[in-house]
């Protein structure tokens, strides 16, 4: 048989990039453009394809080299036939005959690069699809963690888990309210607070929470946003017309802008409702 080794002047201990090599460099010289009308350098120069083609191939070279080696030796590779069972027999008509896929030749490098690249996209893909239902378990864990952090008394871990909350399910309005209140009531960070109830309002599905209408109002007296206030505790009073907390913060707002009229209006309307504090707003602004 033909010694692909000797032909590229290599042994058999060659490396995958020598074999490469040495090919190249011989497949420059023998090829039949450098080399017009010479007979002999084309037949050359396809005993070198057939080496490569051989060695090049990692599989192909290992039979090769089996087949080498009982060549040396003279005798020719054992004929390995596989175990029937005596008392098998083939149903008539059926073929005996049943291929192996260990048999099968290897798929293309290009066909394996395509299957592992499919493999990739297809984990990366189930991936994006179960982080979003994750995160919302983890979300909802964090935010019922906190509420019996808070039940327990222990407000600053109550923020952290809700911060977690957040982390996690960044569109998680119950938490923004939630840590938009410790903050406002627990903490006196107005600022803070107006950032989170406000996120909280933007994220509802509906507009028809007073009790948030009136924090983000308060938040916005403190923090010098009395037109915005106004107008929070205007829509708490449009959901709930009785609210007299609305009305005593809705005069403060107005009286910040200098509309003592309607600061007196509202406070007025307070004490119709029973608001002793009212009372006192009218004898002091009002008279």
């Amino acid at each position: 048989m033909p010694d692909f080794y000797e032909l590229l002047g290599l042994n058999n201990a060659a490396t995958a990039a020598e074999i490469r090599t040495a090919y190249r460099r011989l497949a420059l010289r023998w090829h039949p453009d450098r080399n017009p009308g010479d007979a002999a350098a084309e037949e050359h120069f396809k005993r070198l394809n057939d080496a490569y083609q051989v060695l090049g191939d990692p599989e192909r070279r290992r039979q090769y080299d089996v087949l080498r080696w009982y060549a040396a030796l003279g005798q020719a590779p054992p004929v390995i036939t596989p175990r029937r069972d005596p008392a098998y027999r083939p149903r008539p008509g059926a073929t005996t005959h049943r291929p192996s896929p260990l048999n099968d030749p290897p798929l293309p490098e290009s066909r394996l690069w395509m299957r592992w690249l499919l493999t990739f996209v297809i984990g990366i893909g189930l991936a994006v699809l179960a982080k979003a239902p994750i995160d919302r378990w983890h979300g909802v864990r964090e935010f019922r963690q906190a509420e019996r952090r808070l039940a327990e008394g222990d407000t600053t871990e109550a923020l952290y888990q809700l911060s977690e909350a957040i982390f996690h399910q960044p569109e998680y309005a119950e938490a923004y309210r939630l840590r938009g209140e410790l903050l406002r009531h627990q903490v006196g960070s107005e600022q803070l607070a107006y950032q989170d109830l406000n996120a909280a309002l933007k994220l509802a599905e509906h507009d028809l929470d007073a009790e948030l209408r009136l924090n983000l109002g308060l938040c916005c007296l403190k923090i010098g946003r009395a037109a915005e206030a106004e107008t929070h505790l205007t829509r708490a009073l449009h959901l709930e017309s009785a609210f007299v907390r609305a009305y005593l913060a809705r005069g403060l707002a107005r009286l910040q802008q200098r509309n003592t009229g309607g600061a007196c209006q509202d406070w007025q309307s307070a004490e119709r409702l029973g608001e002793t504090a009212a009372r006192e707003l009218v004898e002091t602004y009002c008279r």
